[in-house]
């Protein structure tokens, strides 16, 4: 038996979110620790009423956190929700009463802009939940993670394994080598440095333009990019970007095959 307990720095825009994001914090450890056969307790009994299925009152940004950490215990054998009470789980009381005495409410210090007196926030802009750093922004942000998770419907091993990374440079070092399809090995080769490109893009434009960022267009972005990328290669010509648009599936998969042009004698 392993039994675990431990506090995070975030912000948050209720208690509510406040609790569900401990919630999804806790699922994520237990990943990364590759456990089994997993209890979560909380003492927030709406956000374990939601995840065991039951009717809740929660609000829209909470039920997302929630919605995350449930898919993401997918990888455990087995996951038990668990409502205590406050007065039953006093380790989690204490750690966290320790965590506010030594490092008080705040979260680090703020970005360099926010430094050299930009008023600009220090929550990622994507999400407008965690403050921002470079983990959260191209791997674990709410946006990113449907983001992500669009994009690796076909491979939940991989899926995982962007829900694992501690860093950015882990995911893009340990990056799966494929072999086959020669689209396929181009365009899997590509894809976490397109995701990374149109994600730093979007997040630019939200910060200077206010342009609120969507998944379907980011993920279009990231095709295109891909496809662009496949440009040096001279076996694009047997493929169109249709392929990228309406069967990325069969893409990853290595089920597109390259077209040969049809030839005739006059």
């Amino acid at each position: 038996m392993f039994i675990a307990a431990g506090s995070e720095c975030g912000n948050a825009g209720t208690s509510q979110e406040a609790e569900c994001r401990g919630i999804h914090a806790a699922v994520t450890k237990g990943i990364r620790l590759q456990l089994k056969n997993v209890v979560i307790e909380s003492d927030n009994k709406g956000a374990i009423e939601y995840l065991q299925g039951k009717p809740s009152n929660l609000s829209w940004t909470a039920s997302i956190i929630l919605d995350q950490a449930k898919h993401l215990s997918c990888s455990f054998n087995s996951v038990i929700f668990s409502f205590c009470y406050r007065s039953g789980n006093s380790s989690a009381h204490i750690i966290a009463s320790q965590r506010m005495r030594i490092h008080g409410s705040g979260c680090g210090p703020k970005k360099n802009l926010v430094h050299k007196g930009f008023d600009i926030s220090s929550l990622c802009p994507l999400c407008n939940l965690l403050p921002e750093s470079t983990v959260h922004l191209f791997l674990h942000c709410p946006l990113m993670l449907e983001l992500w998770t669009n994009l690796l419907s076909s491979d939940e091993q991989i899926l995982v394994k962007v829900y694992e990374a501690d860093s950015v440079v882990d995911l893009f070092r340990n990056w799966p080598v494929k072999s086959g399809n020669d689209l396929m090995v181009r365009v899997w080769r590509y894809l976490p440095y397109a995701t990374a490109w149109v994600a730093w893009k979007h997040r630019n434009n939200k910060v200077f333009n206010n342009v609120v960022p969507e998944v379907r267009k980011m993920i279009l972005e990231i095709k295109a990019l891909a496809w662009y990328w496949c440009g040096i290669w001279g076996g694009r010509k047997g493929y169109s970007f249709r392929d990228l648009v309406v069967n990325w599936e069969g893409v990853l998969a290595g089920a597109v095959t390259a077209r040969v042009a049809a030839t005739g004698i006059g």
